[in-house]
């Protein structure tokens, strides 16, 4: 089976606990965030987190990762970026972003 990278939300300050959750759920590689735990795992994982963990809430496959230190950042990793690779013209999608006492980036 193929391993990706996914990202499970969860509620703030939670992530040691949902990080301990999901590695007995089969993840591995994992290294928490303020509102969730990014962790590699194939699909099965991804589907055992999503039915059976009781912090996360949402399982996020992870496209790309990328440092921002500025707002230009955003857009030039976002165009480096193989969409075509991830959706079709016809397809819509959405970006989330946590940010962490940032005073470049206020979006």
């Amino acid at each position: 089976m193929i391993n990706n990278r996914f990202f499970a939300n969860c509620p703030k300050n939670m992530g040691e606990l949902s990080a301990k959750e999901i590695k007995g759920l089969g993840g591995y590689d994992i290294k928490t965030a303020p509102a969730g735990v990014s962790f590699s795992g194939n699909q099965e994982t991804a589907y055992r987190v999503l039915i059976w963990s009781r912090l996360s809430g949402r399982v996020f496959l992870e496209i790309s990762q990328f440092e921002v230190n500025e707002s230009d950042d955003i857009y030039n990793n976002a165009k480096e970026t193989d969409w075509q690779q991830e959706m079709n013209l016809d397809t819509s999608f959405s970006i989330s972003c946590d940010l962490v006492h940032s005073s470049t980036i206020n979006h």
